[in-house]
């Protein structure tokens, strides 16, 4: 079976690149995700920058078996990149990405706004931030258990509901409920004799 699946990329710890060593490296690193994302995306993908260090990916006719192909190539493609920063500085980053699926299949197919596929997903975004600790995809998608209503209930209530309700299925590159806790700091430290920066353990 086929539909089109949608994807939101966001970088773990951007907002420190631009702090630490300014907005033309944080400029330079977004042109190298661009490229990451071309490489791993399809042709028939439409890759969109959504605005800050955000990216959209709307996938044409994705095979609904093999849905998490896309956000896993992506999320390991950024893990192991060394970004380019200038100047001889380097910087180690991840990023977390929601997914969801539109229609929508439950018991029926639900068909929804644009404006409600990125909520979904920026839903399973939050889950993949907050719950499953940042360098990680989740994605939202459909089940018998999934009605209309429990659909655009889901794109209003807090994202944790979602899971404590189960009216979605939940796919996940981590164990939701033994996930480590999110960071709270970046995975680089500013290097004041500007060397290549490091990844702390």
């Amino acid at each position: 079976m086929r539909r089109p699946g949608s994807d939101i990329v966001d970088l773990d710890w951007f907002k420190p690149v631009n702090d630490t060593f300014g907005h033309a490296a944080g400029d330079r690193v977004l042109l190298q995700v661009r490229g990451i994302l071309e490489k791993a995306c399809r042709n028939s993908d439409v890759l969109v920058r959504w605005g800050g260090d955000e990216f959209l990916v709307v996938g044409r006719n994705a095979d609904v078996h093999a849905l998490e192909a896309v956000p896993e190539r992506i999320r390991a493609l950024i893990e192991e990149t060394a970004f380019d920063l200038g100047d001889g500085q380097v910087a180690h980053l991840t990023c977390s990405i929601g997914f969801t699926t539109n229609p929508v299949f439950g018991r029926s197919p639900h068909i929804l706004t644009l404006e409600q596929v990125v909520a979904l997903a920026d839903g399973a975004l939050y889950i993949a931030k907050k719950t499953a600790g940042r360098n990680a995809w989740v994605g939202l998608l459909g089940s018998e258990k999934t009605t209309l209503e429990a659909l655009l209930r889901s794109l209003r209530v807090d994202p944790d509901q979602i899971i404590q309700e189960g009216r979605l299925e939940v796919r996940a590159s981590k164990d939701l409920a033994n996930a480590d806790a999110p960071a709270d700091r970046a995975p680089f430290a500013k290097s004041g004799a500007r060397e290549p920066t490091e990844r702390t353990p």
